[in-house]
């Protein structure tokens, strides 16, 4: 009994309860074997086979019946027990049971269950009917004379000829089982059915298969050789049978339309997966042409009589927003700009673009970089409004050996003599800002041999996979180690020292860096 109270499986519990109360019944425990009884009453109840509950009920000897009225109850159950007995082989009805219960796909389900209950119900003939959102289908049948009599699924007006549609639909609407143990009979309209007067089964079941109150579907079964074939234990065996059913049903039911969902999810996903995939293609596109345009309005790198130069520009993605500039303003005199606009991707590089119109026609002039910085920010202000940049204008006269320079919110730039590096002061705040700030001009000498190092912030703001970031002292010793190569083999040298800091890690901010030697 232990083991059995561990059990959920109602109809297990009510079989065991009341083999054991006819059992102590035999040994004349009445009062144990009514309280047996009782429960599996209840456990009937609780299935859903409540024919065979109310059949134990009637038998059940209440608690307060004595004497005489025992006597014949006694005798009354002895009865029923060897009635019940000789017609229902519980055993038989719980493995089929468990049979059913273990499938979870309708189609499987469907055929186990109308071979279950063709076994059970001594019928030549069945079909299962499901309502579908768009009518009633014949899901699954058999015949013991024909092993393809539904070979697929069949709308239920369609199928005149293999069982009575009317009744059928009689079944379903009213909830009611329609039993004819014999068609002969003019008892019942049942029998004036045309598919029973053509067809003349000789005995016919029609069983709604409920749960809660909901009809699943409907169980037709015939028998064309002999009357009377589907009896009281027969139907106690098909009710318990359709109340496994129901619950297998539903989750059958269940399990599709989960399926059901999953594939449309997929589906869903699949297509919305082709979409991004066309329209990544398309951003990919675009981005490689705004790759080139942007690499389009880069400097060439002529040769310069006086300076050696080199320069690194990498974008953290297709485009950025770091560009540079040079220009030779008259013999000897070169100006070089950098500049860092906010941001990265599309949208910095948009701003570069438009700086870099802005700027296009302020570098010809003989204008010195504060006041190229002036007329810039003014000119963003009052075009752009919410652009912002940083920025640094740097002439380098090798004629008279003077660096004329002015920056706007950039980071010191870097002056490499004798050995030792010096950061150049910043000049004035980030253009966009403010419209009449002062950009001031800073004048260094110069000195053969001295390196001049422009760059954007993104030289050193780099971090590596444990969250370490590379550094001003870092690329200043960088600077110092790569210091006897020239410029383009130095500049080369320094971006192999980020990449060994950096393990494998992408850089996370656009690098521009302009190495300027004089001689």
């Amino acid at each position: 009994m232990f083991s059995l109270q561990k059990n959920d499986n109602n109809l297990r519990k009510a079989i065991v309860y009341e083999h054991a109360g006819m059992w102590e019944f035999g040994r004349g425990r009445k009062q144990y074997s009514n309280y047996l009884l009782k429960i599996a009453e209840k456990q009937y109840r609780t299935w859903g086979a409540s024919a065979k509950a109310n059949r134990i009920q009637t038998i059940r000897q209440p608690d307060e019946d004595a004497g005489i009225f025992l006597h014949t109850r006694e005798e009354a159950l002895l009865d029923t027990i060897l009635k019940s007995a000789e017609n229902l082989d519980l055993r038989s009805v719980l493995k089929s049971s468990q049979s059913i219960s273990e499938s979870i796909e309708q189609d499987e389900l469907l055929k186990k269950l109308m071979r279950t209950i063709m076994e059970n119900a001594g019928a030549t003939r069945g079909f299962l009917i499901l309502p579908r959102k768009s009518g009633f289908y014949v899901e699954t049948g058999q015949d013991i004379e024909d092993e393809n009599i539904l070979p697929k699924s069949l709308i239920l007006d369609s199928a005149s000829e293999l069982l009575p549609v009317e009744i059928v639909y009689y079944c379903y609407r009213s909830g009611q089982k329609i039993l004819l143990n014999n068609t002969s009979s003019k008892d019942s309209l049942h029998s004036l059915n045309p598919y029973v007067i053509e067809k003349q089964p000789k005995s016919l079941l029609c069983f709604p298969i409920t749960k809660q109150g909901k009809i699943l579907s409907v169980l037709y079964l015939e028998n064309r050789l002999t009357y009377d074939v589907f009896d009281e234990h027969r139907l106690e065996i098909l009710e318990i049978l359709s109340s496994q059913a129901a619950i297998s049903l539903e989750n059958a039911k269940l399990y599709e339309d989960i399926t059901s969902l999953n594939a449309e999810l997929e589906r869903k996903v699949e297509l919305r997966t082709q979409e991004l995939m066309q329209s990544l293609k398309i951003i990919r596109k675009d981005l490689l042409y705004s790759k080139k345009i942007q690499r389009s309005i880069l400097p060439d790198h002529p040769n310069l009589p006086g300076i050696l130069y080199a320069v690194s520009y990498q974008p953290m993605d297709e485009v950025g927003g770091d560009f540079y500039d040079l220009f030779e303003i008259r013999p000897g005199v070169y100006r070089f700009f950098v500049a860092d606009a906010t941001g990265h991707g599309v949208q910095a590089a948009l701003i570069t673009m438009a700086i870099k119109s802005e700027y296009e026609h302020l570098k010809k002039t003989e204008k010195n970089p504060s006041n190229i910085l002036k007329e810039l920010n003014v000119v963003i202000l009052e075009k752009f409004k919410t652009l912002y940049l940083t920025c640094v204008v740097a002439d380098i006269n090798v004629n008279d050996y003077t660096l004329e320079y002015s920056s706007a919110g950039h980071p010191p730039q870097v002056l490499w003599r004798d050995g030792k590096a010096d950061f150049l002061h910043k000049t004035g705040a980030i253009l966009g800002l403010k419209k009449d700030f002062i950009y001031y001009s800073e004048n260094v000498e110069l000195k053969p041999e001295d390196r001049i190092f422009l760059f954007t912030d993104g030289v050193y703001e780099q971090f590596n996979s444990n969250k370490n970031e590379f550094g001003e002292e870092r690329f200043l010793d960088s600077i110092h180690s790569s210091s006897l190569l020239n410029p383009e083999e130095q500049i080369s040298k320094m971006q192999k020292d980020l990449n060994l800091f950096l393990q494998g890690a992408p850089i996370q901010d656009d690098f521009t860096l302009i190495a300027i030697e004089v001689f």
